[in-house]
């Protein structure tokens, strides 16, 4: 998925790194835009052209509500926060509950990042999805700790297809999840999301939430990311004891 290693490689070229091509405006030739080249001559090309400013703009995300006037998607906010470009559109299901409306406005969103900036970097949109894609429009599925007690990656793999499809219907491209914490301390407040407290269990459960994303991500079009930080619950627990 070029937009995603695009996205991801455009901030972490070296200090230092070729600027020779920096301020050239781009033309509808110009390598990065050639899906037939390799993705390593693409990226670099990229690199040379960006400014620091829309580097930074590629470790961004912004809410919806940032591009929301009192009546729908604002073009002076989205000159405002979109004119370097844009990393990731945050929880961009919260545009609308309906999905017509919801394409809608994502593809207005895309429309402007590709044809009104100067790279032309479309966007990469996330969503929590959990226990399924969080939408009106979705199904929902059981919570990670019930997924995690079924000892069934087999269904869980095939909840993932429904959400993966449900996702790119609506013009999402990133879920926030399989959930990889181990729960180990009740104290903490976000058990529920986790798949229990055993590390294999775990691993057999987020491996098959994420094995279309993972083995498909051309196919598929979603991605899965892993949440959170390592040996989150013990870092939160900690923290908490020393609170007391």
């Amino acid at each position: 998925m070029i937009t995603l290693i695009l996205t991801s490689l455009s901030i972490i070229g070296p200090v230092g790194h070729n600027r020779g091509t920096e301020m050239t405006e781009p033309t509808d030739t110009a390598p990065y835009r050639d899906a037939s080249k390799p993705t390593t001559e693409r990226v670099d090309d990229l690199l040379g052209r960006m400014t620091i400013e829309e580097k930074v703009a590629q470790l961004t995300g912004t809410l919806p509500f940032d591009l929301l006037g009192p009546n729908g998607l604002s073009r002076p906010l989205m000159e405002e926060h979109l004119s370097a470009g844009l990393g990731e559109i945050s929880a961009g299901g919260l545009l609308s509950p309906d999905p017509a409306s919801l394409i809608s406005a994502l593809s207005a969103i895309q429309r402007f990042l590709v044809e009104e900036t100067r790279l032309g970097i479309p966007a990469i949109v996330h969503q929590e999805a959990l226990a399924g894609v969080v939408h009106a429009a979705c199904q929902d599925f059981p919570t990670a700790l019930n997924l995690g007690a079924s000892w069934d990656p087999e269904s869980v793999e095939a909840m993932n297809d429904i959400v993966r499809r449900q996702m790119r219907a609506l013009g999402l491209h990133q879920a926030c999840s399989p959930n990889l914490d181990i729960a180990r301390d009740a104290r903490w407040g976000r058990v529920q999301e986790t798949y229990g407290e055993d590390p294999y269990l775990t691993s057999a459960i987020g491996v098959a939430w994420g094995y279309h994303e993972i083995h498909e991500l051309e196919e598929s079009g979603a991605m899965a990311v892993v949440n959170h930080y390592v040996d989150l619950p013990r870092v939160i627990a900690d923290i908490m004891e020393i609170q007391r």
